[in-house]
């Protein structure tokens, strides 16, 4: 099993081995190194092995971190809860792993930190706080509704009966989005992500639909930003604006 650094010839081979592979999710794309190296200007690796017969087995994305404070290490994959190793079997992600190690040693960093949602069954140290939570689509909004329970359901009615209209904008509504998600964020005191990122997002992947999502009354009230990936929805950023009250929206 060969490992090698990603070139730019090598992109449809990873996309393709992505889209078959059961176990990968939108953070195994090629597209996340290209949206942070030019958002953020932090280096992006991208290891991929591959057999004799040249086919790809296994990906994985890092990326080079440095802070004055937290000093330099690397990620898979920052700025989103999760990333780490897409392969076939333990094997290739032993391979992948080892040369993420020399890389972290070449690159003078402390260490590499995998957010895996498939398990390496290897002794390192483990962090569980993270819990991914899963709703499955049923056949129609409808039978999605009446599976909830009558609480929840009065939630939803309530701020539909005041005048909330939810509504999809695709990318063309990313300024109204932004708006309300850098306002929010930093009225919390929380690190708010770039606005470039979120220019570049759409023009950096294949097979990913991105989608603006807000909920408003007379003005934005609450705003999601969720990408579509096999079979897949997920909500990548949200936020619900202090100015308003509003329980439940979907």
């Amino acid at each position: 099993m060969g490992i090698c650094l990603y070139q730019a010839k090598d992109q449809s081979r990873g996309d393709d081995f992505v889209k078959r592979s059961p176990d990968a999710i939108l953070y195994h794309q090629i597209g996340w190194r290209e949206v942070v190296e030019r958002s953020f200007g932090h280096r992006g690796y991208y290891w991929f092995a591959e057999d004799s017969a040249k086919s790809i087995k296994g990906v994985f994305l890092v990326i080079h971190l440095k802070n004055f404070f937290f000093g330099s290490f690397m990620v898979s994959l920052p700025y989103c809860n999760y990333g780490g190793i897409c392969a076939v079997d333990d094997v290739v992600r032993f391979d992948l792993l080892d040369a993420a190690v020399e890389g972290v040693k070449r690159a003078g960093a402390a260490h590499v930190e995998c957010r895996q949602q498939t398990q390496i069954r290897v002794d390192l140290p483990v962090k569980t706080a993270k819990v991914p939570m899963q709703l499955g689509l049923p056949s129609s909004a409808n039978v999605l509704f009446q599976s909830f329970d009558a609480k929840l359901r009065s939630q939803i009615r309530k701020p539909i009966k005041e005048g909330v209209e939810a509504r999809v904008n695709g990318i063309k509504g990313l300024e109204s989005f932004y708006d309300v998600f850098s306002r929010q964020n930093m009225q919390c005191g929380n690190a708010c992500v770039l606005k470039c990122i979120f220019n570049k997002y759409p023009n950096c992947f294949s097979g990913t639909c991105p989608m603006n999502r807000s909920a408003s009354y007379n003005c934005e009230v609450y705003v999601l930003f969720v990408s579509r990936y096999a079979g897949k929805v997920k909500d990548k950023w949200r936020c619900l604006s202090s100015l308003y009250s509003v329980r439940s929206i979907l």
